[in-house]
């Protein structure tokens, strides 16, 4: 899972609006390109002392390596289950988002300005696979190739100005969500509705957001896996399901509040959580929500259903909300961990490692009761 503070503030608040009108407004004809080059795509994150004290927001499993990443481009595995922690090299100073792999060695890290990144040796090196400049280049042939095939499409129409919007602006878009399938088939989500997917690991990549069925080009925050198809959530309450053919359906929103995650729990439930204490439980796949009370207006910024099958579900108000009926109902642990907290994973020895703003936290089962 992933978690970007500053950027999901700034994008929800400022940036949709203007993207909004300038639909409406902004001319048909192709904007040419800025390849002005951007130091933060070409100078490798800086090596610290403590890589994994710094601002981490997201975290992930590698087979049994933890793997986190957050702001310059900081990427720190452990293979102790998060007693002590080695930085990664990375060729980018921009903010990590999220990190998944597909096997314990292959996997994809993406953030701001549109990076993505791969790694063949479990998080130890990556190289740069994509940037903002790349996306924009591919959503703007998409657009062009899609007015071509409809000149008169209302929605080819909006699709050819969404995309001069984007290559006028520049690479200052961020990656939010990555879902590697397996080791070929990944796909990329993030602000604006981006959404890009690759068939061969990275090789070649497409632009596959005039799929996504989103008009309007929300956020897309996070994706989750489960048997019954991938679970795509996003702002103003968005929710779609994907299949394994990259098509996407609408899935009835339990609310128009911006939704940051869904957890699928091994009973088949699915409890969707997001901005100011948005928490809602569904038993159908998605057809019927029910709103769950939680004692917290502070967003909710990540969940997970541990190996006990205790759900987790963690606020920007450095509180931990626990579960132990599939969801029905949160009860918050009594301490406060004092930070942000923006992402977590279970260890292979099944402590809960959390990622923050003020870097890794630890803890054990027993801390959970």
């Amino acid at each position: 899972m992933m978690f970007y503070q500053y950027l999901r503030f700034q994008y929800r608040r400022f940036a949709l609006p203007f993207l909004l009108i300038s639909l409406a407004s902004f001319p048909i004809c192709a904007a040419a390109q800025q390849d002005t080059p951007y130091s933060n795509l070409i100078t490798p994150a800086p090596q610290i002392g403590n890589p994994s004290g710094g601002e981490l927001i997201a975290i992930t499993r590698a087979g049994d390596r933890l793997v986190a990443g957050g702001a310059h481009g900081i990427i720190t595995y452990s293979d102790d289950n998060g007693v002590t922690w080695h930085q990664a090299r990375v060729p980018v100073t921009l903010t990590i988002t999220d990190i998944a792999f597909a096997t314990p060695k292959i996997g994809w890290a993406v953030g701001a300005f549109g990076v993505i990144l791969h790694t063949t040796d479990g998080g130890e090196s990556w190289a740069r696979q994509l940037t903002g400049v790349d996306i924009n280049k591919l959503i703007l042939a998409n657009a062009t190739s899609t007015a071509a095939a409809s000149p008169d499409s209302p929605q080819s129409q909006r699709a050819v100005r969404r995309a001069n919007i984007f290559t006028a602006a520049g690479p200052d878009k961020p990656l939010l969500a990555v879902y590697p399938q397996d080791p070929l088939h990944v796909t990329i989500f993030g602000a604006y509705r981006i959404c890009v997917s690759t068939a061969d690991g990275g090789s070649s990549w497409h632009d596959c957001s005039l799929a996504v069925p989103d008009p309007i080009s929300h956020n897309l925050y996070s994706v989750t896996h489960t048997a019954a198809g991938t679970y795509v959530a996003g702002e103003a309450g968005d929710l779609f399901l994907m299949d394994d053919t990259g098509g996407f359906t609408v899935v009835p929103s339990p609310s128009t509040s911006t939704l940051f995650g869904v957890i699928a729990t091994n009973k088949g439930s699915l409890v969707a959580y997001g901005v100011a204490g948005a928490l809602y439980r569904s038993t159908d796949q998605g057809k019927d929500w029910t709103p769950i009370t939680i004692s917290t207006q502070s967003d909710l910024t990540d969940g997970l259903q541990l190996s006990s099958g205790l759900i987790v579900l963690l606020s920007e108000n450095g509180l931990i909300y626990t579960s132990s009926d599939d969801g029905q109902s949160f009860a918050p642990l009594k301490d406060n961990t004092g930070t942000v907290l923006t992402s977590a994973v279970e260890a292979a020895n099944s402590n809960l490692i959390l990622a923050s703003l003020s870097g890794i936290r630890v803890l054990q089962p027993a801390d959970l009761q």
